[in-house]
């Protein structure tokens, strides 16, 4: 068979131990950066990678997130961040969750991680009981807008936010489950 659809990876996914938030972070890091970076300056990127993908953000979201890890051989290659709703301009938060975040190392890209840590999230207790699922995500990120319609995800609106003072705005998709 011809294309360009590297081979499933051979992944693993479980919870992250703070022993690995350093790894954690590089990974987020470096794909945040990859995707994102050629849109910022070099110090909203320092700024948005030390405020929500550093050590200490994850030391300080462990206790209120659940972080799932894709490991393949023991390293890091894609990690998803699900809880509370966060997005400010979400008012009813009541038996609702969010996605928030859902990132898989670039060189790991098209090897279906991303969607078998969505599906992973999904399958959680606490999502799959939730009347609705929130997640916020650039509208130029043509590689997870068609996964999160896939899982059910529609555009209902733009959250606003600032990198570095400089106004921002992603996508509001939401994903409503049957009660």
């Amino acid at each position: 068979m011809t294309g360009t659809r590297k081979p499933r990876a051979q992944v693993q996914i479980e919870p992250v131990n703070p022993a690995e938030f350093e790894e954690l972070a590089k990974l987020a890091s470096d794909s945040f950066a990859d995707t994102f970076g050629h849109t910022m300056t070099d110090e909203e990127l320092r700024q948005s990678l030390a405020e929500s993908r550093s050590v200490a953000y994850f030391e300080k979201t462990f206790s209120s997130s659940t972080i799932l890890v894709a490991k393949e051989a023991d390293r890091i290659v894609g990690y998803v961040q699900y809880g509370d709703v966060k997005i400010p301009e979400i008012k009813d938060r009541d038996d609702a969750q969010e996605l928030g975040r859902l990132y898989v190392a670039t060189d790991h890209h098209g090897q279906g991680i991303g969607r078998r840590l969505m599906d992973t999230a999904l399958a959680d207790p606490a999502m799959e009981s939730a009347a609705k699922i929130y997640l916020q995500v650039w509208d130029q990120n043509y590689k997870a807008i068609p996964l999160y319609e896939s899982c059910g995800f529609k555009t209902v609106g733009v959250t606003y936010f600032e990198v570095a003072g400089r106004p921002m705005q992603d996508l509001i998709m939401l994903r409503e489950q049957k009660p």
